[in-house]
């Protein structure tokens, strides 16, 4: 099973210790933090294609153990919020370094998961009133291993009939 929660806190804790600046879930009901701050949303959380491989391995109970693996690929869209434009933009692109550099090997060895690309920053700033939001934004894709084993048992003795 593609462990979630440790790929979403290693993200998180990582680009929090990178940036400096508060690294929060977008869409939900939380107090929003003081500028600047960056926002995460999981689009989809494992997209496969294909079918998953499977080997087999002897079990020390005398059983079959059957590997099942796959590697689903998720998307998170990143938002950088800011007061001023050119900080928006210069931490997305500080994020985008993190998830390119040292994001990609602490994320592998961490959490089991792979950045496989980073998108371009876009504008993404929203009139709030009379105001402007600036937000400057991009997308990742990241691969994870999904694997699920399953117990079976030989079968020993099977009785065949003709005709």
């Amino acid at each position: 099973m593609v462990n979630f929660d440790l790929i979403r806190s290693t993200i998180v804790r990582g680009l929090y210790a990178y940036l400096g600046t508060p690294v929060i879930e977008s869409d939900t009901a939380a107090e929003i933090p003081p500028y600047p701050f960056l926002t995460y949303n999981f689009i989809t959380t494992g997209i496969v294609e294909g079918f998953p491989s499977m080997t087999v391995a002897d079990s020390e109970d005398g059983n079959i153990i059957e590997h099942y693996s796959e590697q689903p690929t998720m998307t998170v869209s990143f938002n950088s919020y800011a007061i001023r434009k050119a900080d928006s933009v210069t931490n997305a692109m500080r994020a985008q370094d993190w998830l390119r550099f040292i994001g990609h090997d602490e994320l592998k060895q961490k959490a089991n998961v792979v950045v496989v690309d980073v998108g371009d920053i876009h504008n993404r700033d929203v009139q709030v009133g009379d105001e402007w939001e600036r937000r400057n934004g991009f997308d990742v894709d990241f691969r994870a291993t999904n694997i699920v084993d399953a117990a079976n048992t030989f079968i020993e003795k099977a009785e065949i009939r003709r005709g």
